[in-house]
């Protein structure tokens, strides 16, 4: 099906003469075959027809007429007209040759010829080679060939017609010039076609609309037969606009009630659009709206309604649904065809949207209903998690009615100034003393009491108050770091986080470097946090802030790394000075192996790149030490102080406390054993009996406080019972095997599957698997065998990295 844009005007049925030629009485008799074809229906026997004449007119053995609006010309020959000499030929065979040919035109965008004498040592054009593998023509040939678009309405190529082998001589210019002509010709024939089929396709959808009106309210009938198109849609989108979803919406309704069905009213949100418009512009904003809605279309059914609500809001009106679960399956299928990425002026625009929904009859019985609460449901989405969807509960219209009254109150804390900043230190790692605080901004509610950023930034972002926050944000933490300056404190940095917003601000590095003259705090005691997600939207456009801002002499970092979507390549690209682990890595770091990979990957990626570390959420010692052993630079978190309030932090710089570091970190070396047992007797047994071999001894009664140790101490052999509460001996070993793969590993038990040990073993995970009861003098010398097999396997591993 031939698909162009319809002009707003059917054109007439007779074919004007070209503006650049004078019609020839050959053009002429393909006008009226047009003519006489389309009135007849029978487009695609005409196009026969038309080659046939050309042929004759033009003395060519071989005419081909292709169209490919989309530029691809494979497999597009729409009629073909061979002379006797090629009777037999198939014309298919000639697509892989006609391909280069097509690409040529393309290139030049205006006819092309090329002579018998030309094409005789071309390396793409020769007959010869097409004819070698046809038995019925058993010469090689080389023919010359003339070739000359087919435009659109836009002058864009939408087709060729393609003449060779001309019985007398080669194409000449004057071949050409009638060739164009013809040309011209079949191209208005084809955008007759077009507006032909389009014509076709709007009454036969008329049509269609008409029948199941006519058992419909004659009011209602009125109405619809008296909407024009431009009225109802969108005109960007081509979608139903508001005033034609809430008809047709009602009308759905309508229908639902009378069939006792279930209709689901869905509002969908484009997530960070603004961002996107403003960074790449209105182009680019429509381009992704336009995909979207056509997207939107292929994902539902044709009784469906698709309408675009305004901005980057979409509605979608499912009729007749099973149940509340086949919506979600639904919505599960729309939003992962609408995240696929959308190529743009050769990039790659991630979209991701919201989405909630509302059901008929269960949540509203009228249009508005349905509509407020889907909206209801799509605001709790944004606000829980973005990129997902959400239906409608009755007690998300308090939740809404509580935002829309924060929403009032925000608007004036920032009147009244009612935000204040706690300062968290950053510690680092290899002298344990403080080297910079990151300042964290707190609201202090009047009713609520404090309120933490999370509760109130996304509001801030999404009402257009987050550049001023950010704005005294930037400020307070300079004016109070360059303050702690001039009182004699040890200088540190201070790191402030920028939103979305905030960054794509067209003045913000003028406003950076206002703020550092205005406070008097040298560049370099600034940190700037950007999220990693917040990097990727537009990293060209990062890239080109980030440079700006580093020209002043402050320092970047990559905030909450590997919870995004980094692309390594930008990573290198990006001039940042450090990476922040986020706490999502930190939190289970001693008995997730997961968790331990990557970290131990972010942490060697970032050195290779010359970056600084810091891990942020640090609560235990044995986090702390076990990211000592993986030589990160900088820690934060609660196990050295809390956020604090800038009084509280000025009395913490005065104090200057540090981490005594060499106490966790782990340099003497003394034969370590592990025991874990789940019964305290045992564990003193054992104690008891290895007593002679002078070993330090850790013991635990579970595979979690074993994880907790193993990250505190250097341990070189494990000996673990099978049969514990919670994590099992053989998922134990698995995780050490891959957390710390230096271990031996000994199983001591009085019952298992052997089965799954022996499989243990075979990968690896157990040095060795021994029975309860034990012989003492058999399990002292197992342990010893074990500590001898241990320090082998690292006297190898150093020679092997010598």
């Amino acid at each position: 099906m031939l698909r162009r844009r319809i002009l707003t005007e059917r054109p007439s049925m007779s074919l004007p003469p070209s503006n650049n030629y004078q019609s020839t009485a050959a053009s002429k008799d393909i006008n009226q075959t047009i003519v006489n074809a389309l009135t007849a229906k029978n487009f695609n026997e005409t196009l026969t027809i038309i080659v046939n004449q050309c042929r004759q007119l033009s003395d060519a053995n071989q005419v081909t007429l292709s169209y490919a609006p989309d530029g691809d010309f494979n497999n597009t020959i729409q009629a073909h007209s061979f002379s006797e000499k090629y009777k037999e030929y198939n014309p298919l065979d000639l697509q892989l040759l006609n391909g280069e040919i097509f690409r040529d035109l393309q290139r030049a965008n205006k006819s092309r010829r090329k002579t018998q004498k030309e094409l005789v040592a071309h390396s793409i054009w020769k007959n010869k080679e097409i004819f070698k593998d046809h038995s019925c023509l058993k010469h090689p040939q080389v023919c010359g060939y003339l070739i000359t678009p087919i435009r659109a309405i836009d002058n864009s190529i939408i087709g060729a017609l393609l003449f060779s082998d001309k019985i007398t001589g080669d194409f000449t210019l004057r071949d050409t010039k009638r060739i164009e002509q013809l040309a011209g010709v079949i191209a208005r024939a084809f955008d007759l076609q077009m507006h032909q089929e389009k014509i076709d396709q709007l009454l036969k959808s008329l049509t269609k609309q008409q029948r199941l009106l006519e058992d419909q309210k004659q009011e209602l009938k009125k109405r619809a037969t008296d909407i024009s198109y431009l009225s109802k849609h969108d005109e960007l989108t081509g979608l139903d606009n508001r005033s034609a979803l809430k008809e047709k919406l009602q009308w759905s309704i309508s229908m639902a009630e009378l069939n006792h069905q279930i209709l689901a009213v869905v509002m969908l949100d484009l997530d960070h659009f603004k961002l996107v418009n403003d960074s790449l512009g209105h182009q680019a904003g429509d381009k992704i709206l336009i995909t979207i809605g056509t997207r939107l279309i292929n994902s539902v059914r044709q009784a469906d309604i698709v309408a675009r609500h305004g901005g980057d809001e979409f509605v979608l009106v499912l009729n007749d649904q099973s149940s509340a679960a086949a919506t979600l399956n639904l919505l599960q299928r729309t939003l992962e065809d609408i995240q696929q990425p959308i190529q743009y002026a050769n990039q790659e625009i991630n979209v991701t949207c919201s989405i909630g929904f509302s059901l008929f009859p269960k949540d509203g019985q009228d249009a508005e209903t349905l509509l407020k609460h889907a909206d209801t449901a799509l605001h709790q989405t944004k606000k829980d998690s973005r990129g997902q969807f959400s239906f409608f509960r009755p007690e998300m219209q308090k939740e809404l009615q509580e935002r829309v009254s924060l929403e009032t109150e925000l608007r004036h804390a920032v009147q009244q100034n009612e935000f204040e900043l706690h300062y968290q230190p950053q510690v680092d790692m290899n002298s344990g003393n403080i080297i910079g605080l990151e300042a964290l901004i707190r609201w202090q509610h009047p009713r609520l009491g404090v309120i933490p950023p999370a509760q109130f930034i996304p509001l801030a972002e999404e009402i257009g108050l987050i550049s001023q926050i950010g704005e005294w944000v930037l400020k307070t933490a300079c004016q109070q770091n360059k303050s702690w300056q001039n009182e004699g404190h040890s200088k540190v940095t201070v790191a402030v986080n920028f939103s979305a917003k905030q960054l794509m601000q067209t003045n913000i590095v003028q406003l950076v470097n206002n703020v550092l003259s205005e406070s008097g705090l040298e560049a370099r005691y600034l940190v700037i946090e950007i999220t990693e997600s917040l990097s990727m939207t537009d990293p060209e456009t990062t890239i080109t802030i980030m440079q700006a801002l580093k020209t002043l002499g402050v320092k970047i970092s990559i905030d909450d790394f590997g919870t995004g979507y980094s692309n390594l390549s930008y990573l290198k690209r990006f001039p940042i000075d450090e990476i922040k682990i986020d706490r999502a890595f930190v939190k289970d770091i001693t008995t997730d192996p997961h968790d331990l990979a990557i970290t131990k990957t972010i942490i060697a990626i970032a050195h290779c790149l010359d970056l600084k570390v810091i891990a942020e959420g640090i609560e235990t010692q044995s986090q702390l030490a076990l990211l000592i052993q993986q030589k990160c630079d900088m820690m934060q978190g609660y196990y050295f102080s809390r956020p604090l309030t800038a009084e509280s932090c000025s009395q913490l710089l005065v104090e200057n406390p540090s981490i005594k570091l060499d106490e966790i970190r782990q340099n003497k070396y003394q034969r370590s054993l592990l025991i874990v047992d789940d019964e305290k007797r045992i564990l003193s047994s054992i104690k008891r009996l290895l007593r002679p071999l002078k070993l330090n001894i850790f013991e635990a009664e579970n595979a979690e406080a074993a994880l907790e140790l193993m990250a505190l101490h250097k341990i070189d052999v494990i000996l673990c019972d099978i049969m514990m509460p919670g994590m099992d001996g053989i998922e134990f070993f698995s995780r050490i095997h891959q957390m710390y793969p230096e271990t031996t590993r000994i199983i001591l038990s009085g019952q298992t599957n052997f089965n799954v040990a022996t499989d243990a073993i075979n990968r690896g995970a157990i040095y060795k698997f021994l029975t309860k009861p034990w012989k003492n003098d058999k399990l002292c010398s197992e342990i010893e065998a074990a500590f001898r097999h241990h320090e082998a396997s690292f006297e190898q591993r150093n020679e092997s990295v010598e």
